[in-house]
């Protein structure tokens, strides 16, 4: 390909990456967001173990330690499931996505099937 060919390759590309930026942003915004909420909705639900705990003489900066180590613990727990389940699910969908696809060098098993070409009359590989 010459250089012309690949700049308006990928001039045609930036919009793709711009939106994938926002998109990125968004979610995570969305998410921080949603844990915040979330993580409120958890103290307010837990507001006689709060009332217990400072009762016994456990100070309210240890309280909010153990509310943050178990927002992380759950969160870490999730994450991993998260990866866990994507890395597994991954294949297979992807292989189906092929076949939708039509990409002739799949094979429904996900083998890539060989590109061997035989010769017009001897019947040799070539």
């Amino acid at each position: 390909m010459q250089s012309a060919d690949v700049e308006n390759h990928e001039s045609s590309l930036v919009p793709l990456d711009n939106l994938a930026k926002f998109a990125l942003t968004l979610l995570i915004v969305v998410l921080a967001v949603g844990a915040v909420v979330l993580n409120l909705f958890n103290i307010c639900e837990r507001k006689y173990e709060v009332g217990v705990l400072t009762a016994i003489g456990v100070k309210k900066v240890k309280v909010a330690a153990q509310f943050a180590i178990e927002l992380l613990i759950v969160t870490m727990c999730g994450i991993a499931l998260g990866v866990a389940g994507g890395a597994v699910a991954s294949v297979p969908v992807s292989n189906q996505l092929r076949l939708l696809a039509g990409d002739p060098d799949r094979q429904p098993g996900g083998a890539v099937r060989s590109r061997r070409r035989h010769g017009r009359c001897s019947g040799q590989q070539l």
